[in-house]
């Protein structure tokens, strides 16, 4: 799984979003963790827990971003994700 860090949770500390790349190097799954490890949420495939290869290598567009998108004080993450056979653009709050 590969590591987005940002401030999840507002408390002013470092936190984690991972994810596992699916089908087309779009993330099968995201997971966010809090600083210290915490569970916060996860989205997307739950058996989706490496990357899928294609060819030989493992690609990866890293597409996933922590940033306060809507200057409401709180982070959202937005990334693709695959769902239902289809990459998708998502944003959590």
């Amino acid at each position: 799984m590969y590591p987005t860090l940002g401030d999840l949770n507002n408390d002013g500390r470092v936190d984690f979003v991972l994810h596992a790349m699916g089908p087309h190097t779009t993330p099968a799954r995201l997971v966010a963790l809090n600083h210290d490890g915490k569970l916060l949420w996860q989205a997307g495939v739950k058996s989706a827990t490496g990357h899928e290869r294609h060819g030989r290598e493992t690609p990866c567009r890293g597409l996933c971003l922590v940033y306060d998108i809507d200057q409401d004080g709180r982070s959202e993450v937005v990334s693709e994700l695959w769902q239902n056979g289809t990459p998708m653009l998502v944003a959590f709050d």
